[in-house]
């Protein structure tokens, strides 16, 4: 009986502590109108994640988001970048790695909630890539 009890209790504490889906989501900072993007890997094995708006010189009213992704190739680092340009202005973003080389990203801006769910992936060997914006 008193392992009937504690089977139970176990089971019942289980149910009510779901675990989070948003443990392996990362939020980081928009670098703003940086012409060139300072990063240095801890090593050639890091997957790093980098977000920069420049400034857009063909139209004044657009903001150009790039957003890098690097992670392990089949034997090296490989990175893959994609361009996107909005009206709105984004401050941070969060994203999470779908698989090796793939993100959804949720770029943001902290003080008025707008956003906008965007995806990179990246091939194995670094030769190609596709982004888009997710609906």
């Amino acid at each position: 009986m008193k392992q009937f009890l504690i089977f139970f209790s176990l089971i019942l504490f289980s149910c009510q502590n779901k675990p989070s889906n948003d443990s392996n989501e990362i939020t980081i900072d928009i670098q703003i109108d940086s012409l060139f993007l300072n990063e240095t890997p801890d090593s050639i094995f890091d997957k790093k994640v980098s977000v920069w708006n420049m400034f857009n010189f063909l139209d004044l009213n657009k903001n150009v988001y790039n957003v890098k992704i690097n992670y392990q190739g089949n034997d090296s680092l490989i990175s893959f970048m994609g361009g996107f340009v909005e009206e709105d202005i984004f401050d941070k973003a969060k994203y999470q790695w779908n698989s090796d080389s793939s993100i959804i990203m949720t770029l943001f801006n902290s003080k008025n909630g707008v956003s906008k769910n965007i995806f990179l992936t990246g091939t194995m060997d670094g030769k190609s890539g596709r982004n888009g914006i997710l609906k």
